[in-house]
């Protein structure tokens, strides 16, 4: 569409000439003063409106190299100085005032970025030099325009002559450009007819379609949920980056075409996208000799802040653990004291190394986490589910576990009980400790005695009433 210029300012063709001619006049009066001239310039974006507004025409008496500008003489006769890069330059009068008139259009002209890193290029097409990387909501003086509007890896949009505040001069596509006048305000629409299925494709971050079914359950697996799994488009370099937990790759296209409702393919990569709407898609794309196809969603939320709130609730958790008690112990599984920062010292648990939960050779040291999910019919008799993971050790040992008034019980949870970060159902025979909140007197007596004899084999006879194993290994 064209910008309408004339909003807000009427007879503006007028006061244009009115500017080519005022520059004419002090063209004129400065000959008569023998005033020798280098050439002459057109003002592209004015440090000062008030002063010397945009789009005028200005005689140049000399370039100072060393700050880089150049000295004019304003309207009163009085020497001025102005940023090179401000000014377009002209030997020739003729040429300035051609120039003057043609720009004329978009002296007012402004655009705001709304894309992080969206680059200017050296020309008018995506295979072009990058010569600058915008920044989110950076503004920019508009110079141009194209013609008409170009596809540029499926976004329909115009080009872009800009000219950034560090004096870069270079072409924008604009789809990622709010284009407006500065003086009215008014934002210019982007009239196009581009397939909004392709727009949604190449504008939307796609996630893995469980991220939404985590985010519908609260059941956030920091594992598999973050940043770096999904689809991610990249159009001005026509590419799309995969990324997902078992896999990566890049699906670089010349081209997306329709081939049936609501079906895409990315010429040169023979992946195809199903649109079910506009914000769930089908990938099918060749994997390993065969035909892999992966569901994904837009998510409107941020993920930082969801992974945050996750991390949160899992800091709760820890905190309400360390409340009951900071330090407990068992008359057979040793003794645990909690840190700070969800860290952990386990002494005395040769039984859970006799037992297959841990390796020989265990670290006493380690750190908590509370990485699984529990039914409701099991959330109605336990407080949560926590991990032991010690250190420098692969697997974590797992457990239900229960807030008792004088200590924490917990249940070991075999790894065929635990699917996709939620436990499927209750372990019927399985390891059950019980551990003691220890108080102020029994906290310095049970460091005398793990000091001084930290090897004595624990007795399995001991507390049979607290704790107990209920059936085989599991």
């Amino acid at each position: 569409m064209s910008i309408d210029t004339n909003v807000g300012r009427p007879r503006i063709r007028d006061i244009r000439r009115l500017k080519v001619a005022v520059a004419l006049a002090v063209t004129f009066t400065l000959f008569g003063c023998s005033t020798r001239l280098i050439g002459h310039g057109v003002v592209l974006w004015s440090p000062d409106e008030s002063r010397l507004e945009t789009g005028t025409m200005i005689d140049i008496t000399e370039t100072l190299r060393i700050t880089n500008t150049y000295v004019y003489l304003d309207a009163a006769g009085t020497k001025q100085e102005i940023a090179t890069w401000r000014v377009r330059f002209f030997e020739e009068e003729s040429e300035a005032a051609a120039f003057a008139e043609q720009y004329g259009e978009f002296e007012r002209i402004f655009a705001r970025v709304n894309q992080n890193g969206l680059p200017v290029r050296s020309q008018m097409s995506r295979f072009s030099e990058r010569v600058y990387r915008l920044q989110q909501n950076e503004e920019i003086k508009v110079l141009d325009r194209s013609e008409e509007m170009q596809n540029e890896g499926g976004l329909v949009a115009y080009w872009y002559n800009v000219l950034t505040a560090d004096g870069t001069v270079g072409w924008v596509f604009g789809h990622h450009l709010t284009v407006f006048d500065s003086l009215t305000g008014i934002v210019e629409e982007a009239d196009t007819d581009a397939d909004p299925f392709i727009e949604a494709l190449l504008t939307e971050t796609w996630r893995p379609e469980y991220y939404r079914d985590m985010i519908d359950a609260r059941r956030i697996d920091l594992a598999r949920f973050t940043t770096a799994h999904g689809l991610f488009p990249d159009p001005d370099q026509g590419r799309f980056t995969l990324v997902l937990p078992d896999h990566s790759r890049r699906l670089e296209y010349s081209e997306i075409r329709e081939i049936g409702a609501r079906q895409y393919e990315l010429i040169g990569t023979s992946a195809i996208v199903t649109f079910h709407d506009r914000r769930q898609i089908t990938l099918r794309y060749p994997h390993d000799g065969s035909s892999r196809i992966v569901n994904f969603v837009a998510i409107s939320r941020d993920i930082d802040e969801i992974i945050a709130e996750e991390r949160e609730r899992r800091d709760a958790r820890f905190e309400r653990l360390v409340e009951h008690g900071e330090t407990v112990t068992s008359a057979n599984y040793g003794r645990i004291r909690l840190l700070p920062n969800s860290r952990f010292v386990w002494r005395g648990f040769e039984l859970l190394v006799r037992n297959g939960i841990v390796p020989q050779g265990t670290p006493e040291s380690g750190s908590i986490d509370f990485p699984l999910f529990l039914p409701s019919e099991l959330s109605a008799r336990y407080d949560g589910a926590l991990a032991f993971r010690f250190d420098d050790v692969a697997t974590p040992a797992r457990f239900l576990y229960t807030l008792e008034p004088d200590g924490v019980r917990l249940r070991f949870i075999p790894d065929r009980f635990i699917t996709d970060a939620l436990i499927t159902s209750e372990p019927p025979a399985t390891i059950v400790i019980f551990f003691t909140r220890e108080t102020e007197e029994d906290d310095v007596v049970e460091d005398q005695v793990l000091d001084d004899d930290s090897s004595a084999s624990p007795d399995p006879s001991a507390d049979e009433t607290s704790e107990a194993r209920v059936g085989g290994d599991e």
